[in-house]
């Protein structure tokens, strides 16, 4: 088996103490979607910023790369940001 593409969207969320934490993960089907859903996710009630990203999953060992940041919007920590590949 060759390799797949999975894409998904990242949400981020202040704690109480105001800390920056990792909220829900949303899968989606394609970069576009997770483009767009991330977008969307950065302005709803309660979540400051949100990441799309791309994982490639090996089909023959079933590993993950690690995962490439195609977008992000709001509040995303350094790291997601630094992911960009442009």
């Amino acid at each position: 088996m060759g390799q797949r593409d999975h894409y998904g969207v990242q949400t981020f969320v202040r704690s109480r103490t105001g800390r920056l934490t990792q909220g829900p993960t949303l899968s989606c089907r394609t970069a576009d979607d997770a483009k767009a859903v991330a977008e969307r996710s950065a302005v709803r009630k309660g979540v400051v910023g949100a990441a799309a990203f791309q994982c490639r999953i090996d089909g023959d060992l079933a590993e993950p790369s690690p995962p490439l940041t195609i977008a992000a919007f709001g509040e995303v920590p350094a790291e997601a940001r630094e992911m960009i590949p442009f």
